[in-house]
């Protein structure tokens, strides 16, 4: 970096917005015309970076300095904020969405059973479809708060292959299909 750079960092007050703009201008080389751009249009400020707890920008920023790359959690949560991926795209959700719907509709039946005095009644199963509040959870979030723990566990050596592997697999499929749709790849 040249003292331009360290003349236009100087200034910040905030050590971890600092250290945001020194590890940017080192991984991107950024020009000091790029570097005072990024600082005029508030990038810290707009990225998901500034939301996060302190602790956790303070890993990421050590991520970012050790290989010159954000963490694979910085580039998720950008991937989600510019939907590059989505819920939608997950077989998962899809799955998870029909046995909400399925449930729903059994605590129905039995209530319009209990009210007509029924202690049987023919129900078509086929008919259930999910409605917008069976959709009404984030697999993407609660995939990003188990991967760590299951790529650690892989990472540093398991003697047995957990029954959630195969539903990563499917997962991570998902997620590159949806980054990488097949009409894009067609193309190049």
């Amino acid at each position: 970096m040249s003292w331009t750079h360290i003349k236009a960092l100087i200034y910040i007050d905030d050590p971890l917005k600092r250290e945001f703009y020194v590890e940017m201008c080192k991984a991107e080389r950024w020009s000091t015309r790029t570097l005072q751009d990024r600082l005029d249009s508030m990038l810290f400020e707009r990225t998901a970076l500034s939301r996060k707890p302190d602790e956790l920008l303070v890993t990421e920023l050590a991520a970012l300095r050790t290989t010159g790359h954000p963490s694979l959690s910085t580039l998720y949560a950008k991937a989600r904020k510019e939907k590059l991926i989505t819920n939608a795209g997950l077989r998962a959700n899809e799955r998870l969405a029909r046995k909400r719907a399925d449930y729903r509709a059994s605590m129905e039946h039995i209530r319009e059973m209990e009210e007509r005095g029924l202690s049987e009644m023919r129900v078509d199963d086929f008919a259930i479809e999910p409605l917008p509040k069976d959709y009404a959870h984030d697999s993407l979030k609660i995939f990003a708060e188990t991967l760590p723990f299951f790529r650690n566990t892989y990472a540093h050596g398991s003697a047995m292959l957990h029954s959630t592997v195969l539903g990563t697999f499917e997962i991570v499929t998902d997620l590159v299909n949806q980054l990488y749709p097949v009409d894009l790849l067609s193309k190049a």
